[in-house]
């Protein structure tokens, strides 16, 4: 998607459907969680097949990544982390395919003021945990 012809092709080709929606959860490694919210799956495809919000997603897509995979120049440094000073909270899915917990674990080591919690959940950990992540959010604001 992020190729500009391949990627608009591909958008012509592929329309939102529960089954595309469950299969890009499942790339995420949420495959198991999303099934169990309906709601959330008609909302996601109601989302792409709303055009203002198909250019947005298309538009973030290609700003961070390229063919070849995420751009360097929207990756975070570890310098920038370490001037963070306000108190962060990291939720990660134990097994989320675009980072391990090794790098949350890096990240929240280059923090000044980090808590991580690691959940049982791929990219999207609020997904299969709503209730843990609400707990772990407002106990965290507070």
């Amino acid at each position: 998607m992020a190729t500009p012809v391949v990627g608009e092709l591909l958008e012509r080709l592929t329309k939102p459907s529960p089954k595309l929606v469950v299969r890009m959860m499942a790339s995420m490694g949420e495959k198991d969680t999303i099934i169990n919210y309906p709601d959330q799956i008609e909302a996601l495809v109601a989302a792409g097949n709303d055009p203002v919000v198909s250019e947005v997603n298309l538009a973030e897509l290609r700003a961070a990544t390229s063919p070849f995979g995420f751009r360097r120049s929207v990756r975070v440094q570890p310098d920038e982390l370490r001037q963070l000073t306000v108190p962060t909270l990291l939720v990660w899915g134990d097994h989320d395919p675009i980072g391990a917990v090794k790098v949350a674990e890096a990240t929240a080591n280059l923090l000044s003021d980090a808590q991580l919690e690691v959940l049982p959940a791929g990219h999207a950990p609020w997904l299969g945990n709503p209730d843990r992540t609400a707990k772990l959010v407002s106990t965290f604001v507070r």
